[in-house]
């Protein structure tokens, strides 16, 4: 059953009926469960990217790996499809996909944590991009503690 969650901005991890709120403009959750978290759609594709950087999916996984994340698509203004977590952590291999993109979190982290205070436009053009979707990069240098914290919010998502 397909839910749409609506998030606080500013929230963190929201869990079933507490996971009411609004949408922002520019802002869409992630699920996972009955769990969700709420991003600026910028973060939202720049964690894509760094999950298609740094995962190292199993043979066994890649084919559901790369629907998963080609999946991941952004049709307008705080409206993601595909992004959920459950499309690609599901089936008898759960715990190790799980496993998988918490190890892929944990690597774009340390990544971004080793490029210093702020990530350099050359940085952040160079994370993998949608081709059907590509917001045309970035402008200016961005605080690495704003793209840390939404990975950490991405790995809490997917944490037991």
């Amino acid at each position: 059953m397909f839910h749409r969650w609506a998030c606080d901005r500013d929230a963190g991890l929201r869990v079933g009926a507490d996971a009411v709120g609004c949408y922002a403009v520019g802002h869409d959750c992630i699920q996972f469960g009955d769990r969700a978290i709420v991003l600026h759609d910028t973060w939202i594709e720049v964690i894509r990217g760094l999950i298609v950087r740094h995962a190292d999916p199993t043979p066994q996984m890649r084919d559901a790996f790369h629907t998963f994340v080609d999946g991941w698509i952004r049709i307008g203004p705080g409206v993601w499809m595909g992004d959920a977590f459950d499309g690609f952590v599901t089936g008898e291999d759960t715990e190790a996909r799980r496993t998988m993109l918490v190890t892929a979190l944990d690597a774009a982290g340390a990544a971004i944590a080793a490029q210093g205070d702020a990530l350099s436009v050359e940085f952040l053009d160079a994370i993998p991009r949608h081709e059907v979707y590509d917001s045309g990069g970035f402008g200016e240098a961005v605080a690495s503690a704003k793209i840390l914290d939404a990975l950490d919010r991405a790995r809490a998502l997917l944490a037991r």
